[in-house]
């Protein structure tokens, strides 16, 4: 699945429903971001 997201002014991304959905995840759920070659993985 991939999907485009925008970033805010303030550094926020929005992960779309479905995607929040199908990794269930929750308010405060954390998330790793590592610099790739390719971009960032999430």
């Amino acid at each position: 699945m991939k999907n485009e997201v925008t970033v805010t002014s303030r550094g926020m991304v929005t992960i779309p429903s479905k995607l929040r959905k199908k990794l269930n995840l929750k308010d405060g759920s954390k998330l790793i971001v590592k610099e790739h070659k390719l971009g960032l993985l999430y």
